[in-house]
């Protein structure tokens, strides 16, 4: 309790150090925006679990704390992502990841976006040790309607130094939005292109989304469900089920 109501703290600390940050930010945006066009955005969040988004896997039991920072200007792109395992730094779920991605829009519906970075490791060291890797991760969206999206997203971890754990993972997701209601159903595959290895696993998201709290900061609460029907190796990918819960702030 003692490391949760720490990292409780530490959370609203970081979203009051991020509204002054973002406000005067605004305010100097108010006289140059003719100058720049680009937008910022930190969201920070609290999880009862581990959970990889992108790979559709379950890797710790532990209560996890994130931020995922994002830099966009026009149609370039940066992110920064780290995660914590609150009660042991030494599990999957202590990484970042800096990703470079540019977007392409064709008409008005579909939307590509190829990226390119590092994941990086620090299950045993605070910086980085072995196991980090580039990677690549290219999205293709498509959106139905104003309130639906489709898109379908390719990551390729271990791309250079770590190559004989090259994986392939695709995932595929339908996205519903509408005042404060997010809903997400995924499907994950890791194929078989670069080894003989692969599972799927299928999740539901279900968010109570953009709260305002003040001009530049909303609240969102969700839950989870992952579950992971088949693994072809679960020694290496063990069919492990999630349900998490998920408190976040979005700053903008």
């Amino acid at each position: 309790m003692k490391k949760l109501s720490a990292i409780l703290f530490a959370q609203f600390c970081c979203v009051v150090a991020a509204h002054a940050f973002t406000s005067s930010l605004y305010d100097s945006l108010e006289t140059k925006k003719k100058e720049k066009a680009h937008t910022l955005r930190l969201i920070t969040r609290l999880n009862s679990l581990g959970l990889f988004a992108i790979t559709g896997r379950k890797v710790s039991n532990n209560p996890a704390f994130d931020f995922n920072f994002y830099y966009d200007r026009k149609e370039f792109g940066f992110q920064f992502f780290k995660a914590f395992d609150l009660y042991n730094r030494h599990t999957d779920n202590n990484f970042s990841l800096a990703l470079l991605y540019h977007q392409f829009k064709f008409g008005t519906r579909w939307t590509f976006t190829p990226g390119g970075g590092f994941v990086i490791d620090q299950t045993k060291k605070v910086l980085a040790n072995k196991g980090s890797d580039a990677a690549l991760i290219i999205t293709t969206a498509f959106k139905i309607n104003p309130y639906l999206l489709l898109d379908q997203t390719i990551a390729v971890p271990n791309m250079i130094i770590e190559s004989r754990n090259r994986d392939w993972i695709n995932r595929i997701r339908l996205l519903y939005s509408k005042n404060h209601l997010d809903m997400v159903a995924t499907v994950w595959h890791n194929n078989n292109v670069f080894d003989h290895n692969e599972y799927f696993t299928t999740g539901l998201n279900v968010t109570y989304a953009r709260i305002p709290i003040t001009d530049h900061i909303l609240l969102n609460t969700g839950i989870t469900a992952m579950y992971m029907p088949y693994s072809s190796n679960e020694e290496k990918y063990p069919k492990k089920n999630g349900l998490v819960f998920t408190l976040a702030t979005v700053l903008h």
